[in-house]
């Protein structure tokens, strides 16, 4: 019997070590620090593509980007030569508020030095997100907070998604450096909440004024 039990031992022994060694083993989520003595070969991180640097470069940018609204212009580098602004969402019909990254950029120049001279205490805050599930690279939801002047100070709040579509770039004839490979081809604007609901008109008013005359094709 003593013998059937050292044999025992012995085998439950030869178990736990075969589970330890299997748990070295790469993508078993055990970790060994000197797993090449044990003939296994450490995985390397996956090198990212140029897509994910780039998708990563423009999401820090607009992380950036949208709480310094107030404070200052936005990094226009991220976009496309063609970018389009469209109120409305990837899967949906949409408005073309400006095509071309000269137009869009006046834009956005409009709309904020508007927002400066109506707001007081503005405040911007966002979460940048994957936009895939919605037809699109990146979503960003921001809510845009301060007192605005409506025959008195009021407070209000605006509540809204932005998604942002990426394009592969062209290397420009006797450019050396490409220094993003995507940009920012589509961007909407898809507002959510407006309040209190007597700022929604002075908004659409806004965007009509920040709309500019159609670029011609070549000018």
């Amino acid at each position: 019997m003593q013998l059937f039990r050292h044999r025992d031992r012995h085998d439950v022994q030869d178990l736990v070590e075969a589970r330890w060694y299997s748990s070295l083993a790469p993508g078993s989520g055990g970790q060994c620090g000197e797993g090449a003595s044990f003939g296994f070969k450490p995985e390397l991180p996956e090198k990212p593509d140029e897509y994910k640097l780039c998708l990563g470069k423009i999401t820090d940018t607009l992380r950036s980007d949208y709480p310094d609204f107030f404070e200052r212009s936005p990094d226009f580098d991220i976009y496309d030569e063609q970018v389009t602004l469209e109120l409305g969402t990837p899967l949906e019909e949409s408005k073309v508020l400006a095509t071309g990254k000269g137009n869009y950029c006046r834009v956005l120049m409009t709309i904020r030095r508007l927002a400066s001279g109506m707001v007081r205490n503005g405040n911007v805050t966002c979460q940048v997100c994957d936009g895939r599930s919605y037809g699109c690279a990146l979503r960003v939801y921001w809510t845009c907070t301060g007192q605005v002047w409506l025959g008195s100070s009021r407070d209000f709040q605006i509540s809204a998604v932005s998604y942002y579509s990426l394009s592969p770039q062209v290397r420009s004839r006797g450019e050396a450096v490409q220094l993003l490979t995507h940009r920012i081809q589509k961007h909407y604007i898809d507002i959510k909440e407006i309040h209190p609901t007597s700022l929604r008109n002075r908004l659409l008013s806004l965007f009509s004024q920040a709309e500019p005359e159609p670029s011609l094709a070549g000018a």
